[in-house]
Order: C-alpha cells, then sequence, then structure tokens
C-alpha cells in the first residue's frame, strides 16, 4: 500500500479516467479516501473524462463513502490499476510524457503521433517562481502587448478585485476600450503601473483579456478576432507543466507564471473571425493536452476568457512573463508537423529560417571536451583505475575544479550509479579521493549515489527507473560505471548495440544533462588500433559517443606508478593533443615531465594509415616483419587460425606483402588451402 500522496497521484496519472467502469471510478474515489486524498484529488482526475465529467458529482459522492479506516478498498488498489496500464514494467506502451516517449493521440480513425521534443531548456536554475535577473515589469507588460496584439487592437484588462469566499477574483468587466498603442505609450512615458493600467490590489493581481476585443464589450461577441486560447492546469507541479508544454510542442505566443500555482499558456489557433473554427481547433488542441497528461482546465475555451497580467505583483510573487521560445509560431505550422509525424518522420525545416534563428547549443558541461545532453565514453584496459577516474570526475563537476589536471568541469548536481563496487567499498574510494585531492567537500552534497550492485538490469528498465527516482532532481551528469552490467544482446551486434545507445540517447535527453559511462578493451594488443576501436564489442561504441577520451597504458620507469596515454576523439571540440598521466593510489595525475612521453615515443604513429605506418617503421625501426607478428598474436587471442584477409585488414597492405613476411617467419606455416596460418606444432 503506498504510504506517500505524491507517489499514490503519480500512479493515478497513468490510469485514463475514460477506460474505465462506474465501479471502477467509485474505487479510486473510495481508494484515494481511504489513504488520506481530498475530494479534489479525485476530481481533477476525473476531469480528464471530458464526456462523462459533471462538475460537483465527485464531492456529492465523495460523501457517501465510509470515514472508517477499515480497509476495503486501499490504495493498493488504485496501485495494481496503474500497473495493468504499464506503470512499473519496462519502458513502453502508455508512458508519462515527462519520460519523453513518442506520443500516440487518437482523434479520428487514424492515430497521430508526436516525434519526441527536445526537453524545455534551462538557462539559469532559479525556481520557476521567481522573474528573471534585471526584471522589469513595465517592460514586462510591454513586451506581452506586442507578442499578443497590433497597436490598433483593443486590449481588455481588469485591475480591480474582490474577495470571494477564500480568493481574490476579478471585479467588474475592467478596461475594453484602450488600444495597444496607447497603454504602451503610457507605459514609455511614465514607467508606472499604476499610472499607465491603474491601481490594482496586490493581494490580487490583475488580468487581461487573451484576445483582441471590438473595444465595445467583453463577451465573446466582442471578440475581433479568434487568435488564442488558455491553456492552464494546477493540477501538477510548475516544472510539470512546463515539461507537458515542452514535450506536446505547443504553439505559444506567450507563456506566464500566474503568481500561484499554475502557468498560463496563451496558444495559437488562429481561426480568424471564425468561431466554428475557433472551437474545433480548441476542442482538438485540448482533447491532445489531456490524452498527454497535461490536463488542462476545459472551462477556458471562452475566448474572451481573462488570464494573468505579467508585470504584477499577486501576495509575495510576481506574475511575470517566461522566457520562452515555442517550436511553431502558428496553429497550422503546429498541426503539419502532426500530420507529417504519421509515419514516425521529423519535420523538414528551412535552413534559411533556422539561420536567422538557429536554436542555442547546449551548455559546456567540461570546457573543450563535452556538453550537456551529450555523451561521453572513457575506455580502457581493465583495472586501468577508470572508475577512479570517473569518480575523480563527479567531484570536478560537484566542486567546479579541473579534471585530470587538463579539463575544467562547471559546477552542478551528479549523478554516480555504481554498478560494480561493494557499497561501503564505493562510498569509501569517495572519501580517499576527496582526501587526496586535498578538497574540503564544500559542495560533496551535489553528489549522489546510487549502488546497484546485484541490482542491474537491462538499459530500458534503468533509464525509466532513473527518470522515476530523479524526478524533480536536476542532474548536469549521470554517471553509469561500467555499462557492461546493464548492456543486454549481443555487445558485437551493430542492432543490439544501437538500441543500447538509443537508451543512453533517451536518458540524455528526458534528464537534459551529459551520460558519461566506462568501457573495457577488447582482447589482445592495442597498440595497432586507433583509439576509437580498442573498446570492446561493435563499432557502434566508437561512432554512437559524442567524446571518447581512450586511456591506452604504456611503459613507465621501473617502480614509477602505471602510466596511461589519453586521447581524445571529439565531435563538438577540437581534439586537444594527446598527454600522457599516472594513477597514483588513488587519484591520476598529468605527466608534465615529459618522462613518459620519453619512454613511448613510438606511440605518435599509433592507429595511422599505410603509409605513415612504413614511415614510422623508417623513423623509429619498428619493421613490419614485428607489426604483423602483433598483429598475428592479437588475432589469436580469439581464433585458432588466421586468415590472409585479416591480416590484410589489420595492417593495410597487399596480399603479396602479407605472404612474403609470413614465408619469412620460422614459426608459421600455411594450411592445405593455402590461404589460413597457424603456429607450427
Amino acid at each position: 500500500m503506498p504510504s506517500d500522496r505524491q507517489d499514490l497521484l503519480e500512479a493515478l496519472s497513468w490510469i485514463d479516467p475514460a477506460s474505465c467502469t462506474y465501479q471502477e471510478w467509485c474505487d479510486v474515489g473510495m481508494a484515494l479516501k481511504y489513504e488520506g486524498c481530498t475530494a479534489g484529488d479525485w476530481d481533477s482526475w476525473s476531469r480528464r473524462d471530458m464526456a462523462r465529467y459533471h462538475s460537483g458529482e465527485c464531492e456529492r459522492k465523495w460523501q457517501t463513502f465510509s470515514n472508517t479506516r477499515t480497509p476495503c478498498v486501499t490504495g493498493g488498489t488504485i496501485m495494481q490499476m496503474a500497473m495493468d496500464r504499464g506503470y512499473g514494467r519496462e519502458m513502453g506502451g502508455n508512458l508519462p510524457i515527462s519520460l519523453d516517449e513518442a506520443i500516440y493521440i487518437d482523434p479520428g480513425p487514424q492515430a497521430i503521433r508526436i516525434a519526441p521534443a527536445a526537453a524545455c531548456p534551462r538557462e539559469s536554475r532559479r525556481p520557476l517562481t521567481e522573474p528573471p535577473p534585471q526584471w522589469d515589469p513595465c517592460q514586462d507588460i510591454r513586451d506581452f502587448l506586442e507578442r499578443l496584439f497590433s497597436p490598433d487592437d483593443y486590449v481588455g484588462y481588469v485591475m480591480k478585485s474582490m474577495e470571494q469566499k477564500d480568493r481574490c477574483v476579478p471585479a467588474g468587466r475592467g478596461v475594453y476600450g484602450r488600444k495597444q498603442r496607447h497603454i504602451i505609450k503610457a507605459l514609455e512615458a511614465s514607467h508606472d503601473v499604476g499610472y499607465a493600467l491603474g491601481d490594482y490590489d496586490y493581494r490580487g493581481g490583475a488580468w487581461v483579456r487573451i484576445n483582441p476585443l471590438d473595444g465595445k464589450g467583453v463577451r465573446n461577441s466582442n471578440v475581433r478576432e479568434f487568435t488564442y486560447v488558455l491553456a492552464e492546469a494546477d493540477d501538477q507541479t510548475l516544472q510539470q507543466q512546463l515539461d507537458r508544454i515542452c514535450s506536446l510542442k505547443l504553439p505559444v505566443a506567450a507563456l506566464v507564471y500566474s503568481g500561484g500555482k499554475s502557468l498560463h499558456a496563451v496558444v495559437h489557433i488562429d481561426a480568424g473571425t471564425d468561431y466554428d473554427l475557433y472551437r474545433q481547433r480548441v476542442d482538438f488542441l485540448y482533447k491532445t493536452c489531456h490524452e498527454h497528461g497535461y490536463h488542462v482546465d476545459v472551462s477556458n475555451r471562452n475566448p474572451a476568457r481573462l488570464m494573468r497580467l505579467p508585470g504584477i505583483r499577486r501576495g509575495e510573487s510576481w506574475q511575470y512573463l517566461i522566457p520562452y521560445d515555442s517550436p511553431f509560431q502558428s496553429y497550422t505550422e503546429w498541426l503539419a508537423a502532426l500530420d507529417d509525424e504519421k509515419e514516425g518522420e521529423t519535420p523538414i525545416e528551412n535552413l534559411s529560417r533556422l539561420r536567422r534563428n538557429p536554436p542555442p547549443l547546449d551548455p559546456v558541461l567540461i570546457d573543450g571536451l563535452l556538453r550537456q545532453g551529450h555523451k561521453m565514453m572513457l575506455a580502457g584496459p581493465s583495472k586501468a583505475g577508470k572508475s577512479f577516474a570517473l569518480i575523480e570526475l563527479c567531484i570536478a563537476i560537484a566542486e567546479g575544479t579541473s579534471w585530470l589536471g587538463q579539463f575544467p568541469c562547471h559546477r552542478g548536481n551528479v549523478l554516480y550509479i555504481n554498478l560494480e563496487l561493494n557499497r561501503a567499498s564505493c562510498i569509501d574510494r569517495f572519501c580517499r579521493i576527496y582526501n587526496a585531492l586535498g578538497l574540503a567537500g564544500d559542495h560533496d552534497d551535489a553528489i549522489d549515489l546510487w549502488n546497484c550492485r546485484g541490482h542491474a538490469r537491462p538499459m530500458e528498465q534503468l533509464v525509466r527507473d532513473i527518470v522515476r527516482r530523479t524526478a524533480g532532481k536536476d542532474y548536469m551528469a549521470i554517471v553509469l560505471d561500467p555499462i557492461y552490467k546493464i548492456t543486454n544482446g549481443d555487445e558485437n551486434s551493430a542492432f543490439d548495440m544501437g538500441q543500447f545507445c538509443n537508451q543512453l540517447d533517451k536518458l540524455a535527453a528526458v534528464k537534459q544533462c551529459a551520460v558519461i559511462y566506462c568501457h573495457h578493451y577488447s582482447k589482445g594488443s592495442q597498440t595497432v588500433k586507433k583509439a576509437q576501436d580498442r573498446a570492446s564489442g561493435s563499432g557502434v561504441f566508437s561512432r554512437d559517443a559524442d567524446a571518447i577520451l581512450d586511456m591506452l597504458d604504456v611503459k613507465s620507469p621501473i617502480g614509477a606508478p602505471p602510466a596511461f596515454r589519453i586521447e581524445a576523439i571529439l565531435r563538438e571540440f577540437a581534439p586537444p593533443l594527446p598527454f600522457y598521466i599516472t594513477f597514483d593510489y588513488p587519484i591520476h595525475h598529468i605527466d608534465y615531465t615529459g618522462l613518459i612521453a620519453s619512454y613511448n615515443e613510438d606511440l605518435d604513429n599509433l592507429g595511422r594509415g599505410r603509409e605513415d605506418m612504413l614511415a614510422g617503421k623508417k623513423q623509429k625501426c619498428l619493421s613490419n616483419q614485428q607489426l604483423m607478428r602483433e598483429v598475428f598474436d592479437e588475432i589469436m587471442e580469439e581464433k585458432e587460425e588466421v586468415y590472409i584477409g585479416d591480416l590484410m585488414k589489420k595492417m593495410g597492405m597487399s596480399r603479396s606483402s602479407i605472404k612474403r613476411y609470413i614465408d619469412e617467419s620460422t614459426d608459421l606455416e600455411r594450411n592445405k588451402k593455402g590461404n589460413v596460418y597457424i603456429r607450427k606444432r
């Protein structure tokens, strides 16, 4: 039985009231009452069934339910109904929109598919209840009016309020005979809201009508053009409301914080003077919102509806215009995008428009290396201290310091998911590394640990669990250590690993953070491979990540700590020159002395083509015979026989050259077919 009201309401969000029988609907109400919820919770949920909902019915029925605590219908009933509809199972089916899955709606005989939208940008870490820095109320009102109205449009607004029961409501019809340009001129002249619009009561705030009027009244018949509709829902947190607006990609003209529990979205309907078209489009818009978790108040369909006016104080809060760029500028654009995506296609975009208003790049997380929302893989041999390096990275992000002495990190929250270590050992490592780095840990509260050793699960399920368990937590990075524990399918299958990498993409998009993981090398010698090809498994790994940091173990002086050559393969930034580090337990140090580099001068030609390989041979006295033997030994790690084609591919040489070098070997022989080589017995 759920003990937390929020958990119970989250499960309830998975149940569509339209799919419930009358008895099931009553069972939900009885369960909510038994668990200490309110009739309002039941009513908010029931509103989603627009066809059968009747105002006041929930309150009347609620009074008939028993107040005893004898368990007959409890919260467990709701949990079971939710699980029957996909809650708690692997990702798929009717997922909540916050998971950014593909969304399906059924407005008619053919369902429309809305592709996942990029998560809402969070340019600052301030709460949604706070206006931006250097915010100006008068400028906010002006910006709002210029977005919604033309200079000669009549604007209706109400500055007076009165108390009604326990809240303040608009008093009278307000002002409706002033044009937009007159209001803006008064704001510019006085820079005083009271002078330009009239005094108002701080307890109640002020309101504005969403569509232009004819200057003669405030009825629906006085609306000159049916351009906008108000979308508002107060049954979710502010961030959840914003996430739904973003995920649905609504054509929002203005987004306003009401100063209370809701965001007011002014959404394009663009019906001109056709009231029937306006109602038709509003019905479809509201239906789409309801079916995907954004439970907008259907009473707001009135085209002369009042909404909260930005730039106005309301109690202890401010009504303000939220900086928000909608992906669509009209209802028809939004609807066309739905039609385009019926077959799962993404919209075709014109470059000219994108060049004039390019989308902002994701914020940088690690300077010169990685952005938020991108993926990075740390690849290296077993026991190279990869986990130690990732813990060092977590600390660098939390404290805003440099990682590996080379990469400055931007400070923020980070989640470290430990899939390999014992819980106590993992915590001990963090403590040791903090001490070795000489940091006091002023921001160690920015690191969350999730120890999953013994509880690993397929990546699809893990992504869903991460999203569910970290709801409301704002991370800049999530670290998965290591990924071999959660790769389901064949590691060498491009298809299976492509599916796995898609889940990493989903996690990065949903949580709006970087996803960082480590992976081990394949078997055999790595010195003849390119850095991006050393990780075990399909080449999908090397092509998928936005940043790869390769840790190649190299020679070091006798008695010195293990040494590694770090090479970066980057998609977003110019790669830095390779550098060398040592692993002085429990942390890594960059080698500023050049001593390790002097021991490994021959590595400058790693991973190059045949011409560079031959040049390296002349300069470093590395013969092709020696190179061939390294490749041969590497292949023999996995096979008993070596085909000549394998050697040609690995070395980039012709068949005749390969045969010549093998014939010169004293311990290799051809088989009867003449194209396969084995060691002499």
